[in-house]
């Protein structure tokens, strides 16, 4: 005996020809999550992702450039006390970068995984801000040119 496998329940066939056949027809009540890390950097060696079901942590995975950076958490529970279970990801918090979730349980989760900024740099704009903002102070206090330290209209 066989049974066509309908999209969402699971199949359960006891019995045999002599004492007859029982078919058990079940919801399959689990869904499967899926996470995958994009580098816009030079990628580590491993990233940690947790899998948190309403907010606690029930999994983990390393991430690496062997399983394509990508875990695929199956036969998930979708109800709890007749609630449907949200399930989000995160990473361990990876010192000097920045990672952006994006997408859903349903659809799957990307982690965009970027340098982050150093909090010690400064960046040509700032320096060019800066550089402006002296100038017109300079101007307000002082009615010389910073440039020359000459009368501002002989400039």
């Amino acid at each position: 005996v066989d049974e066509t496998k309908l999209i969402g329940y699971e199949v359960d066939i006891l019995g045999d020809m002599e004492e007859g056949f029982t078919i058990f027809n079940a919801a399959d009540m689990s869904r499967d999550v899926s996470v995958v890390i994009k580098w816009e950097c030079e990628p580590l060696e491993q990233v940690v992702i947790h899998l948190l079901s309403n907010g606690i942590e029930i999994d983990s995975a390393i991430l690496n450039k062997d399983n394509h950076w990508s875990e695929f958490f199956t036969h998930l529970q979708m109800y709890k006390n007749d609630q449907l279970i949200e399930y989000t990801v995160v990473e361990t918090k990876i010192e000097g970068y920045e990672t952006e979730v994006i997408g859903n349980m349903n659809d799957g989760f990307t982690l965009i995984v970027k340098k982050g900024k150093d909090p010690h740099c400064i960046t040509v704009l700032e320096i060019f801000l800066l550089l402006i903002l002296f100038v017109t102070m300079s101007s307000i206090c002082n009615p010389f040119c910073p440039c020359c330290m000459t009368d501002w209209m002989s400039c």
